[in-house]
């Protein structure tokens, strides 16, 4: 028992540590003035849970964020996005391309390779491709 306490704590702690880090203790904020829906399409918090298993996202809209070494964390810069509206706003931002309906079983049959290099060889997001293999595809097939 002490032990899942312990264990409670320190994912507490990772939890508003990596807020922190990436929203600048915003991420709340965002969220509550979006009114917990995606600013894209309006799916709702409880929607988006149930769908995805997640909370709602919020993203950095000039794309200064996790992998920025000097993040953008104002609140006119963040926004409440769903999975599907994050990820075709993140295509738009990278210039990557969309998937076809096609790439979807090329995919699933590759072998021996991480998602990163599977994702530089469509030229699409790591996470599209953690959610092609997981069998949940979205608006961002064209």
């Amino acid at each position: 028992m002490v032990e899942l306490d312990k264990a409670k704590r320190i994912l507490g702690y990772k939890k508003k540590y990596n807020e922190k880090i990436r929203f600048g203790s915003k991420r709340q904020a965002v969220l509550e003035r979006d009114g917990f829906k995606c600013i894209s399409c309006g799916m709702t918090e409880s929607e988006h849970k149930r769908r995805w298993g997640k909370s709602l996202p919020v993203d950095h809209i000039d794309g200064h964020g996790r992998y920025h070494k000097v993040k953008n964390n104002s609140m006119n810069n963040l926004q409440t996005l769903c999975i599907p509206c994050h990820m075709r706003k993140d295509a738009r931002l990278n210039g990557t391309c969309i998937l076809q309906p096609a790439d979807i079983p090329k995919i699933r049959k590759i072998r021996g390779k991480t998602h990163q290099e599977i994702s530089d060889m469509f030229g699409v997001h790591r996470s599209t491709i953690t959610c092609v293999l997981n069998n949940k595809t979205w608006g961002y097939i064209k």
